[in-house]
């Protein structure tokens, strides 16, 4: 018979960041002891100055590149741009998304609208 697995908050944040975040991304410098999604982006450029920008604002920042299920993957061209993950750390939420509602109509002027998913 299955059991529910019990952990407390201090179990988690023991694990530090590998255990909330994606391999192979990048960080801001900053760092949290839990993290969420933010928002997609398709380009390089975009997230790395999305993670620039949550620096400057004092906000824990990961990008990472989401990757498709084998089968979608096939059905997609390989010239389809990039979609990055932006992560955020939770202790600054908040500040993390009144920054990107600050920056983003420049990045979507400059980069064209088809940066965000």
């Amino acid at each position: 018979m299955a059991a529910a697995a019990h952990l407390t908050l201090a179990d988690l944040i023991d694990r530090g960041m590998p255990f909330w975040l994606p391999p192979g991304g990048r960080g801001n410098g900053l760092t949290d002891h839990a993290w969420a999604q933010l928002l997609d982006v398709r380009s390089e450029v975009a997230a790395d100055e999305i993670l620039l920008e949550l620096n400057h604002a004092g906000v824990p920042g990961y990008a990472a590149r989401v990757h498709q299920p084998p089968q979608q993957a096939l059905r997609h061209s390989k010239t389809e741009a990039v979609r990055l993950r932006i992560w955020v750390g939770c202790s600054a939420y908040g500040r993390a998304e009144i920054t990107i509602m600050r920056i983003l109509p420049n990045l979507v002027k400059r980069l064209g609208t088809q940066i965000l998913s």
